[in-house]
């Protein structure tokens, strides 16, 4: 399954430099991806959140501003993407671990794939639930906008992290 899973990293990594988005080419998704390969099996790839958003604020140019509110936020957001990408890869990698273990063994009172499925809706819903309401807390200020993003990656990421780490491997 790890395997696997570094396999399939490599090849997010080894498509553009950059992660388009609401940032446009700004994030370098071979750093991401290179810091959570790295890390991932001390289990500290929590510490690799955010490294490519701190980069992207470094920009200024005519056509963008990183260090701006909407730039921090569009920052923040692009490296959301490339972490979005990894739970993806993760969550799909480990339903199918979990749908062999149901064929395996025959059927479970309980699908191991169904409850994986039906605990990522949750986890979404809740995602973007918690991370609404921290943005509406400072919905009258300049903030919010980086704070709905921030949480966003931050929730993202540690999820694929969490998906990883799942694996009985």
């Amino acid at each position: 399954m790890r395997a696997l899973i570094f396999g399939f990293a490599a090849l997010l990594s080894a498509g553009a430099p950059l992660a388009a988005g609401a940032a446009g080419d700004l994030i370098d998704r071979a750093r991401v991806m290179a810091c959570y390969q790295e890390h991932i099996e001390a289990q500290e790839a929590l510490n690799c959140i955010g490294a490519a958003a701190a980069a992207c604020q470094e920009i200024h140019t005519d056509q963008f501003e990183g260090s701006t509110t909407v730039g921090i936020a569009a920052c923040l957001s692009a490296e959301t993407e490339v972490w979005d990408d990894v739970l993806n890869t993760n969550y799909g990698l480990r339903r199918a671990e979990m749908m062999a273990q149901d064929a395996e063994y025959g059927a479970p009172l309980i699908g191991r794939g169904e409850a994986l499925r039906n605990a990522q809706r949750a986890w979404i819903a809740f995602r973007d639930a918690e991370c609404l309401r921290l943005y509406s807390e400072h919905q009258d200020g300049t903030l919010r906008s980086i704070i709905g993003a921030s949480c966003h990656l931050t929730l993202t990421a540690k999820r694929a992290v969490d998906l990883y780490l799942a694996s009985p491997e």
